[in-house]
């Protein structure tokens, strides 16, 4: 069925843009998967829920940006930036 699969595939991390280490970008990419699982509906408690699990896991200051829609330019920390799809939102994160 159709609509199945994509149900499968929107279910899976989409990896779009990243510069972390593999088990960096392995942990960072569980964190913000377990966070759209938990707050589907919900971007702002999303994102806080990111933040604050990098914060603690990689230090202090992660920038979390979660939604359907957005652009953005950022400069950033080498190493620290990642960019995925997870269901119907687009998660960024990234240390400044």
């Amino acid at each position: 069925d159709d609509e199945d699969d994509c149900t499968k595939i929107m279910n899976q991390p989409l990896l779009i843009e990243c510069d972390m280490t593999d088990e960096e970008r392995i942990e960072a990419t569980e964190i913000c998967v377990t966070a759209c699982e938990k707050f589907p509906t919900d971007p702002g408690q999303c994102s806080k829920m990111i933040k604050e699990q990098l914060d603690k896991k990689f230090g202090q200051y992660f920038h979390v940006i979660v939604g359907n829609s957005f652009g953005f330019t950022i400069e950033s920390e080498v190493t620290h930036k990642l960019q995925m799809a997870y269901g119907f939102n687009g998660v960024l994160v990234f240390k400044g």
